[in-house]
């Protein structure tokens, strides 16, 4: 009974919405990690990403998926070690203006699948991801924005004896098909 409920909410809430609400975003950043020894493994990194968000006022809530994949050199033998980061979060942002073009911050939360892989051994782990973001959106195309962002995350691994930050600082650029 709960979850009909819900769901009658959740269509009575978006049956208003127009297109202009509805957006999706795809893009691609660079990733400069806080932590030392991620810096002296891998230093920075290239990730991308695919986000879908819908907007209420001047608020919106976005859903993202990403991945971040490097090859660095272990510390002490230098033989090659390969890292593979996925992540999916949820979003809620501010916008300045009620407008197309507008800066914005926001909060998210996610999940980090990070994987780790060298003739060690493999280790596998997924954490939590907390980050701040700001950004700026402007206007390219009727129904095409460009959306520059500045991400600091924050994410911990620990395996053993080993504890690393996998967070840092991430400058993204996007572009976001306004439906």
């Amino acid at each position: 009974m709960k979850r009909m409920l819900c769901l009658i909410a959740i269509i009575a809430g978006t049956q208003n919405l127009t297109a202009a609400d509805w957006n999706t975003a795809i893009g691609i950043g660079y990733f400069i990690p806080s932590g030392q020894d991620y810096k002296e493994i891998y230093g920075e990194g290239i990730p991308v990403s695919v986000q879908a968000g819908i907007s209420f006022w001047k608020i919106q809530c976005r859903t993202e998926i990403g991945i971040l994949r490097q090859s660095g050199a272990l510390t002490f033998s230098q033989e090659t070690t390969h890292l593979e980061i996925w992540y999916a979060g949820l979003g809620i942002y501010y916008f300045l203006f009620d407008k197309k073009w507008s800066p914005y911050g926001g909060l998210g939360i996610g999940l980090d699948s990070f994987t780790e892989s060298n003739s060690i051994g493999t280790v596998r782990q997924t954490v939590f991801d907390l980050s701040l973001r700001i950004g700026l959106v402007v206007p390219v195309h009727p129904s095409i924005a460009a959306d520059i962002q500045c991400r600091m995350n924050r994410a911990r691994v620990a395996h053993e004896q080993m504890e690393a930050e996998i967070g840092g600082i991430a400058l993204f650029i996007g572009f976001t098909c306004l439906l």
